[in-house]
């Protein structure tokens, strides 16, 4: 029964869970939960702290982002809409139309920027060249959604009870099994997903993490007010993203794995900015080896988990949601059985694009 959140078979694990732990507190992660929980009618806990409005948030997410892959860019547009126009009800506060800035960068992302401009166009997108200061392309994605996880913050509790999630932020009561279960405090979970990288690098093997891809490290500041940044604006190439902010401070993300994080925040910085740093937070992240997503479950274990999902992640939920219940069919069904963290990383038939090098 849908209860105000969203909501050929292919099943993964068998008979579908009954009870499911999805452990991370990413805006997709809390998204994820409620599908199950409102859509599928399924038991969820949420394993992680719940997300403050004072605190640093990630990055946003996005209706529409660079890919090049058409398939990906197809299942984003025809579930992301209905996805956070259901959001906005519960949360008015977390969407916003906006026009997106990518920079280039480097002769591969210009390339790949092209072709994503000519595919989005295809699916019915306003993408527009423009003339970056001192050469490169920009493309400005015209209207574009996004959610800002400061705003879902803030509704998360009320809208979590109204679906029957229960948090468990006592990490000590819960273990994980390779077989795909959980145990909370003596009872046992049928299901556990892993929906965020800080819980994949808590909880999967080490072993596994390496196979599918890259640990790096992120900084994210806030910025004061008088930023003068006025939309969001991506740099392609080393994924520096700056995101002004509702109440008109300046969330800002960059790559930090050696420590320029600073430098790459100057570089993409737009003519006339100027930064003031009032707060800031480091998180790490996994980009996988092929840039692509990953989702199910790797070989040897029946743990679920998503990764490298992107700023597409939230648009991309109901699919995963219905591939974790088994009721992934056809086009979405083959579409992450494409993407199985068991997949051959090296000439990937499915690679994305990364930052710094072609995958």
């Amino acid at each position: 029964m849908r209860r105000g959140f969203i909501g050929e078979s292919y099943l993964i694990m068998g008979e579908a869970p009954h009870t499911i732990a999805v452990a991370g507190t990413t805006p997709f992660s809390l998204v994820l939960a409620g599908l199950l929980a409102a859509d599928h009618g399924r038991k969820v806990f949420v394993v992680g702290d719940r997300p403050s409005v004072h605190d640093v948030p990630p990055p946003p997410s996005f209706s529409v982002t660079p890919v090049t892959r058409p398939q990906t860019l197809q299942l984003a547009l025809a579930s992301g809409p209905d996805m956070l126009r259901r959001i906005g009800r519960v949360a008015p506060d977390a969407i916003e139309r906006t026009d997106l800035l990518v920079r280039a960068g480097t002769p591969y992302h210009e390339t790949a920027l092209s072709h994503f401009r000519h595919l989005a166009t295809g699916y019915g997108q306003v993408v527009e060249r423009e003339d970056a200061d001192g050469g490169g392309t920009i493309l400005r994605i015209r209207d574009a959604t996004r959610l800002s996880p400061s705003g879902l913050a803030g509704h998360v509790r009320d809208w979590a009870e109204r679906v029957g999630i229960e948090w468990i932020e006592n990490a000590k009561t819960f273990s994980a099994r390779r077989n795909g279960t959980a145990l909370l405090g003596g009872k046992d979970i049928d299901q556990l997903v892993l929906a965020d990288d800080a819980a994949i690098l808590a909880w999967l093997d080490a072993s596994i993490i390496e196979r599918m891809g890259r640990v790096r490290d992120d900084l994210a500041y806030i910025a004061e007010r008088g930023h003068g940044v006025a939309l969001p604006s991506l740099s392609l190439a080393d994924g520096t993203l700056f995101d002004p902010l509702r109440d008109g401070t300046l969330a800002i993300h960059a790559d930090n794995t050696d420590g320029l994080a600073d430098a790459r925040i100057a570089a993409a910085l737009p003519q006339g900015a100027i930064v003031r740093k009032a707060a800031r937070k480091g998180r790490t992240r996994l980009d996988t080896h092929d840039g692509a997503p990953v989702v199910g479950t790797p070989p040897r274990s029946k743990v679920y988990i998503t990764a490298g999902l992107g700023p597409l992640d939230v648009a991309l939920a109901p699919v995963i949601a219905r591939h974790i219940m088994g009721e992934a069919h056809g086009f979405e069904a083959e579409w992450c059985g494409m993407r199985a963290p068991g997949r051959e990383m090296s000439g990937s038939t499915v690679a994305e694009i990364a930052a710094g090098v072609a995958p």
